[in-house]
């Protein structure tokens, strides 16, 4: 009982583990741009539409991702995206997923072997 229970659990916890919440940092925050400036410094080039204002920051370095922050008439954050380059892009998509269930895996393999059924 205590096996099959733990065999179970496992895979459930590692695959809540690795999801991420899609939601814009500094949202909730009264002053946003501020708060942007101060995390991401300046931006490379702000655009206006309309109401909107997006800001890019554009990074000549492989590890840091771009970043797309747009803002509506108010200051509120719409949409804070980032744009990630290669490297990050294979460490958060491949590397890591694949260590995650490598560990599980061999959890698993463990718990079969050494507790009793």
């Amino acid at each position: 009982m205590k096996k099959s229970l733990i065999l179970l659990i496992i895979p459930l916890l590692t695959f809540v583990s690795c999801a991420t919440v899609n939601q814009s940092k500094f949202v909730k925050s009264p002053d946003a741009k501020a708060k942007v400036i101060s995390k991401y410094g300046k931006a490379n080039s702000i655009e206006k539409q309309d109401v909107l204002e997006i800001w890019h920051y554009e990074y000549e370095n492989n590890f840091q991702s771009n970043r797309k922050v747009v803002f509506d008439g108010n200051g509120n954050i719409l949409e804070n995206k980032k744009m990630l380059k290669p490297i990050p892009y294979t460490f958060r998509y491949v590397f890591i997923p694949g260590t995650v269930i490598l560990v599980s895996l061999t959890t698993i393999v463990l718990i079969n072997n050494l507790l009793p059924n």
